[in-house]
């Protein structure tokens, strides 16, 4: 029984030492996304983050990744960004009409299809994905 508490305890220590070493990473997540309205491609999409107000996006970036083959097909880097007072951020196309985007982007329009965004931080060292839709 020592054997497998022992074990187990170092797993937890093991994945408590790695939250710790990228908090930022822990506290902001993908919200909501809206890429694809019915008929034409338009400018009314977005992606909302949620994370803790005031925090630092420096690091963080939005990227689209082609499901087919793989790759990222678009990037939008959040530098120079924070989270806003109510805990969100709305990222919005350049030439939307909804109101209180916190920031525009030409490439927020994400591609139909097997799909998938990811939110990922660069800690200095390495990429971690934070969050994936």
């Amino acid at each position: 029984m020592k054997f497998k508490l022992g074990r187990v305890l170092g797993v937890a220590l093991a994945v408590a030492a790695f939250g710790m070493g990228n908090a930022n990473a822990a506290n902001v997540v993908i919200q909501e996304v809206y890429y694809d309205q019915p008929g034409a491609d338009g400018t009314e999409v977005f992606t909302e983050l949620f994370g803790s107000p005031g925090m630092s996006l420096d690091g963080f970036s939005l990227v689209g990744i082609n499901g087919s083959v793989g790759e990222d097909y678009g990037t939008i880097d959040l530098s120079g960004f924070t989270i806003q007072a109510d805990g969100i951020s709305l990222i919005a196309d350049i030439n939307t009409n909804l109101t209180g985007a916190d920031l525009l982007a030409a490439s927020i329009d994400w591609q139909n299809g097997v799909d998938a965004v990811q939110l990922r931080f660069f800690d200095g060292n390495s990429v971690i994905v934070a969050d994936a839709l």
